[in-house]
């Protein structure tokens, strides 16, 4: 018996091969490459402080290059790897770290603080940000004057502290915000 839609089965085949493929693909992938990886609270994107002096081409790599500590921004992570941070230096942080880098020698901010607390803002508009700094763009404004949940503290550029919010929503200046 013929037949009717030969190319139509031939499609659905390939189709569902491609989506095995992708998905065993997808398990297989370091941590590093899917979205909100993060290792021992450290994620993509945070500023930490890198104390080492060396960095690799790869995760995996055996010889190093020299560099200097500093002040630099996490790019990637691949867990369980010999050196599963991937740093970039932050712009006048000292640092001259661009590669992969020993989990031994990243510290997060000695300045954050792990206990929370109530803020209530003290002007008409404050810009949230993405990061705790100016240098970091906006991610929206609180303009009601309420009462906040600071989570976390850092220094950077344009305040004199930043208080992370506890929605998720970014960081504020704490210079235009007072503890409840």
């Amino acid at each position: 018996m013929k037949q009717k839609f030969p190319n139509l089965r031939r499609g659905l085949t390939a189709l569902v091969l491609s989506l095995l493929l992708c998905a065993q693909a997808l398990a297989a992938m370091p941590e590093y490459l899917v979205p909100g990886g993060s290792t021992a609270g450290i994620k993509v994107g945070d500023v930490v402080e890198f104390t080492g002096s060396k960095h690799y081409v790869s995760a995996t790599a055996t010889s190093a290059s020299s560099c200097k500590p500093g002040k630099a921004k996490v790019t990637a992570i691949a867990k369980g790897k010999a050196h599963p941070y991937h740093l970039i230096a932050v712009s006048g942080g000292g640092s001259t770290v661009y590669g992969w880098t020993d989990a031994a020698d990243i510290k997060t901010s000695s300045s954050s603080t792990a206990t929370s607390y109530l803020v209530k803002v003290t002007t008409d508009v404050l810009n949230i940000r993405k990061g705790p700094g100016t240098n970091y763009g906006t991610n929206g404004a609180i303009r009601d004057k309420g009462t906040y949940t600071i989570v976390a503290e850092s220094d950077g550029p344009g305040a004199s502290k930043w208080g992370k919010l506890k929605s998720g929503a970014g960081w504020i200046s704490l210079d235009y915000a007072k503890k409840v």
